[in-house]
Parts: C-alpha cells; structure tokens; sequence
C-alpha cells in the first residue's frame, strides 16, 4: 500500500469508529463525501486491503505485446544498426508501417543496450 492509501485508511477507520465526522473526514482527505461513503463500504468488506488501488499488479492495456516488441527489435539490430533514433522511427513507419512513438523506441533500445 502507498503512504495515501495507509492514510486514507487510518481517516476512514477513524470515521467508522466515531472518531471523526463525515465532513472532517471528507476535508481531511481531500475527497468528496461521496467517495469517502464510497471507500467506507469498501473498508468494511475489505478491511485496510480494500482500499489498495484495484489497478495494482494488473498489465496496462495499451502495453505492447511482447511478440511486437521482439520484432521491433529485430528491425532495429537486423535493418537499421547504426541508424539515428530519429531515422529509425522514419524507416519504421515507412518501410515497415509500424508507428510507435520515438519515447518508446528510445525506452527499448536502451534496455537492449543498443541506445545511450
């Protein structure tokens, strides 16, 4: 759990006990008395794991599969090896029709030891 989450629990366990009011507790966290109802019924059927950010461990889905990736690759070592990251980005688009944005062929190269 993030340190926003542990607090978000610690205010909310606080609420249910009496501790605090709605609106103290909806001020304290920043959040709307909506979402703080919300996270209350979550707390209780969950307990302090209940509140963990329910994207946590899940793939993005705009990741880029794994085959795709390993055939950029091989365009790259295999067609364009001592090619320019601008140039490299050109030549994917034209010769091969394949458009990703000049970050990630940055972010590949590197961790492939091919970029600085």
């Amino acid at each position: 759990m993030s340190r926003k989450e542990l607090k978000h629990a610690e205010i909310i366990s606080k609420f249910i006990n009496g501790d605090l009011s709605l609106s103290k507790a909806s001020l304290m966290l920043k959040i709307s008395i909506r979402q703080i109802k919300r996270l209350c019924k979550r707390y209780k059927e969950g307990g302090v794991q209940g509140l963990d950010h329910r994207g946590c461990g899940k793939e993005s889905v705009r990741r880029i599969n794994s085959s795709t990736r390993e055939g950029v690759l091989e365009l790259i070592k295999n067609d364009y090896p001592n090619f320019s990251l601008q140039l490299i980005k050109e030549q994917l688009e034209q010769r091969n029709d394949l458009q990703f944005s000049h970050e990630w062929i940055r972010g590949l190269m590197i961790k492939e030891g091919l970029a600085s």
